[in-house]
């Protein structure tokens, strides 16, 4: 199983990054292994950074991503392939990737990062 997780360093003990779209790398981790592949965030425009990032994560066959604020054009697509978005803002990637294990991160339900479940039921 792979997990994405938006930093905002190189490594995965780096901060997860505030939003998604304007995270300096985005990490594959296989939940299995540990092995971690990093792809840098190198797009210069939000949206079309944004769809490539999501797209990255779907390439990636990523169960999950934790990340900060997703815009809508990411969200959409992370959410219509059914990819799970937990909010990881407080926390370093390894730290956010034990919690997520555990359940002890919250959903992303909306695209503007929102946990709480208000009328767009995109939860997978």
């Amino acid at each position: 199983m792979n997990i994405a997780i938006t930093v905002d360093g190189d490594v995965i003990g780096s901060q997860v990054s505030g939003q998604f779209e304007r995270c300096k790398n985005l990490l594959i981790v296989n939940a299995d292994t540990m092995d971690v592949t990093l792809l840098p965030n190198s797009e210069s425009k939000e949206e079309i950074k944004g769809e490539q990032l999501a797209q990255k994560v779907l390439e990636h066959d990523c169960e999950a991503v934790i990340t900060g604020v997703i815009r809508s054009v990411a969200f959409e697509v992370l959410a219509g392939a059914g990819v799970t978005r937990f909010l990881g803002t407080k926390y370093d990637g390894a730290m956010a990737l034990v919690l997520m294990h555990a359940n002890k991160l919250e959903l992303i339900r909306d695209a503007n990062g929102g946990t709480s479940c208000g009328g767009s039921h995109h939860q997978h």
